[in-house]
């Protein structure tokens, strides 16, 4: 199941994280903490959630 992209959005919808790259890292750089929604998207399946950044 090849991958294709993962997104993290913040608490109003907006994408602050885009990256086509398998081994992406998110360190939520200039990001406030708080929950935030990702989706990783694979060729067949779409997988998301919600995680929390704390700084």
């Amino acid at each position: 199941m090849p991958f294709e992209y993962v997104a993290v959005y913040n608490r109003v919808g907006v994408e602050v994280f885009f990256s086509r790259e398998r081994s992406f890292v998110w360190e939520g750089k200039g990001a406030p903490a708080g929950v935030y929604y990702y989706l990783l998207n694979f060729s067949k399946t779409d997988y998301n959630g919600y995680l929390l950044l704390l700084k």
